[in-house]
């Protein structure tokens, strides 16, 4: 009996002997330090701040390779754990107020090479990004993303933490003219945990970007991004790896694309000897800017001056009148070549010149028509608020040209109705010039615009989406 308890013990003492000298190894943390930019597309993995709108939203796809090695020792030799990964990422955000927004990452892991791993793909950890606009000037942007990763990911894989990681940043953005800087500084808190002689766990990680925009259509930037864990590895190479991205990118009309390549500089965990990405995405593309109003001369004083070519009958208030080509019939005033403006533009193209002034020529000849309603009109390509603004702006601009030949100021009635009465339809984002058109009426007309949207608020100053909903 003796005999067999002391077998017994010096059993339970080599196994746990062995089972102290066996590798720690645990595969539960992300390899990859980059992390892609979620709400705002200034820069490739550095987030952006300020010159925020609400609503302004952004999805895109990147795909990315990353030859990114991950050693450890076995029996005394290297061992490359991993080496090669495939990732196609499904990432944006959405600004839900003027200065709160939220953004997302979801990776999807396509396949991967090293002795450590299988084959196949596998889910990542999903990662939130809800920010705060601290300042949102055009200039100088400030704002705190409070970073969150969910434990989606495959833990086998060295895509999932396991558990809830926060990682919280400032990001900060200087713009003059046409480049941007930007700047991160965050944290990343996480249990502790190790492999083999590696330890993982709370880091710091920083990030500067440099780009340049020549042209509204082309975009060049290059980002350099550092770790470091914040305990004993601090500022030790192995658990400080430095990268640097280089990039070019350009769109129009709310398309972009574009393609990065990077260095691993320091050959930190999960640093890359290259890496290489390729993206897609589609944003709110902004408004253009409403244009200066052309100034025109201030209108006569006095009566206006004889019209010695015109029509006798033109003099008499009669139920139609005609002077070339145009017409006055039933309450509405017609030109025989309607005007229409050019997308997101108010001004007056020189060809109907001839014709506003032919229409001047009418109305002084016709006093008996005391009030001339002027109704501006959008197609769909642009936001609604946009559109109210632009086609009361046209209107506005047609009826500054008859005041500068004459007609009375207070006769005229501009009034836009944004998209809200297209001639054409059209599906949303649509262009069509029929729609960019004014139209003329006088009281008399059936349907024109009633008084009361002449007192009609500007776009944003009663919380609807813009005058076209008003005047419907």
């Amino acid at each position: 009996m003796r005999v067999l308890y002391v077998i017994g013990v010096l059993g339970l003492v080599v196994s746990s002997v062995a089972q102290a000298a066996a590798p720690v190894v645990n595969t539960s943390f992300d390899l990859d330090h980059l992390q892609l930019s979620t709400s705002r597309a200034d820069f490739w993995a550095t987030e952006g701040a300020g010159r925020a709108r609400q609503w302004d939203y952004r999805v895109a796809l990147t795909y990315r390779y990353s030859e990114t090695s991950l050693v450890y020792d076995q029996d005394g030799k290297k061992v490359l754990a991993v080496f090669g990964r495939h990732l196609l990422h499904l990432h944006g955000g959405v600004q839900l107020w003027r200065w709160i927004g939220i953004g997302a990452d979801i990776p999807i892991l396509l396949g991967e090479q090293g002795a450590a791993v299988p084959g196949g793909g596998a889910f990542g950890d999903i990662r939130l990004s809800p920010r705060v606009e601290l300042l949102g000037g055009d200039r100088f942007g400030l704002a705190v993303l409070l970073g969150l990763r969910l434990p989606s990911g495959d833990t086998a894989r060295f895509l999932g933490e396991g558990l809830p990681v926060f990682e919280p940043r400032i990001a900060a953005q200087y713009n003059v003219s046409i480049v941007r800087i930007g700047f991160n500084l965050g944290a990343r808190f996480r249990a502790p945990r190790q492999y083999y002689d590696l330890p993982v766990g709370q880091e710091g990680f920083a990030s500067l970007a440099l780009a340049v925009q020549p042209k509204e259509y082309i975009d060049v930037s290059t980002e350099l991004h550092a770790d470091t864990a914040l305990s004993g590895e601090f500022g030790k190479k192995r658990s400080s790896p430095v990268e640097w991205l280089l990039g070019v990118g350009g769109g129009w009309a709310g398309f972009r694309a574009g393609f990065a390549g990077g260095l691993g500089l320091v050959p930190g965990f999960g640093a890359p000897s290259y890496r290489l990405l390729a993206m897609l995405e589609y944003h709110r593309p902004p408004p253009p800017p409403l244009q200066k109003p052309v100034e025109v001369p201030p209108p006569p004083t006095g009566p206006p001056p004889p019209l010695p070519d015109l029509d006798e009958e033109l003099l008499q208030p009669t139920g139609m009148d005609h002077e070339r080509d145009v017409t006055v019939a039933s309450g509405r005033i017609e030109l025989g070549d309607p005007i229409f403006f050019e997308t997101n533009l108010h001004r007056i193209r020189p060809k109907y010149f001839d014709e506003l002034h032919q229409l001047a020529r009418v109305l002084n000849s016709r006093p008996d028509l005391a009030v001339i309603w002027i109704e501006g009109h959008a197609d769909w390509t642009g936001p609604p608020r946009w559109n109210a603004r632009l086609s009361k702006a046209r209107a506005q601009e047609v009826a500054d040209v008859l005041v500068a030949h004459g007609v009375a100021a207070k006769r005229l009635k501009p009034v836009g109705f944004g998209e809200a009465r297209p001639l054409e339809p059209t599906p949303q984002g649509v262009a069509n010039e029929r729609n960019r058109r004014v139209h003329f009426y006088t009281e008399e007309a059936p349907d024109a615009p009633l008084p009361s949207m002449l007192e009609a608020k500007p776009p944003g100053q009663n919380g609807n989406a813009g005058e076209a909903g008003e005047t419907k």
